[in-house]
């Protein structure tokens, strides 16, 4: 087909596109008007105890301060401790993901830190979800010390950086607007070059049907 004769074929079915272009419009109106997703992201530094004297059994040669620090997290992402959060009603998905602070000639985890980030339509949701799991991660670092007899002053901490801050994730709508449009006019324009042919069959067959009757008018 040549392009005169696509664009003779497109003109020809005018109505195909208008409702491709309908959907498409559609389809544009869903993306503006998408709910805006919050993030809130808490980081954690997890201190070792200030003094070696007298040390804490969680570091000790089979445990360290990263392996603790992973077991925790580990703890805070448990279905037992999403359950938990969902029936005091904090009901915005979470993440919690062990990182590390060492330098290039330290790449170790050596000095380990926690990225706790929720998303949620509601950025209240998103705020309190993120302290909740917060709070689970130090209930859950405490009383495992606890369980082992560590003392106050020999415990294992964790200091929350900087202060709590909602931010909109919009993304990229113009990228989005642009794969719609895109869409819209690949599919219009391949629907109507593929319907043109099963509508010229469908006219013929009525132009066929049509005749013996209007035959058996013009002998009457």
């Amino acid at each position: 087909m040549t392009p005169r004769e696509t664009i003779a074929t497109l003109r020809r079915r005018w109505y195909v596109l208008a409702v491709i272009a309908l959907c498409t419009l559609v389809g544009v109106m869903a993306v503006h008007k998408r709910p805006i997703m919050y993030m809130e992201c808490d980081v954690l530094f997890v201190n070792p105890p200030p003094t070696h004297l007298n040390a804490n059994v969680l570091l000790n040669e089979t445990d360290s301060l990263d392996a603790t620090t992973g077991i925790v997290t580990r703890a805070v992402m448990s279905s037992a401790v999403q359950d938990q959060l969902r029936s005091a009603g904090l009901t915005a998905s979470y993440d919690a993901e062990m990182t590390n602070t060492g330098t290039n000639e330290t790449p170790s985890f050596s000095e380990p830190s926690l990225q706790i980030c929720s998303n949620s339509t509601n950025a209240v949701m998103a705020l309190r979800t993120t302290n909740g799991v917060t709070g689970q991660f130090l209930a859950i670092l405490h009383d495992r010390q606890t369980a082992q007899g560590v003392r106050p002053t020999k415990m294992i901490t964790a200091d929350v950086v900087g202060s709590p801050s909602v931010q909109p994730i919009y993304g990229r709508p113009s990228q989005a607007y642009i794969g719609v449009g895109l869409i819209g006019i690949v599919s219009g324009v391949a629907l109507t070059l593929w319907s043109d042919p099963l509508l010229e069959r469908r006219q013929r067959r009525k132009t066929v049907r049509g005749r013996p009757a209007a035959e058996a008018d013009a002998h009457a």
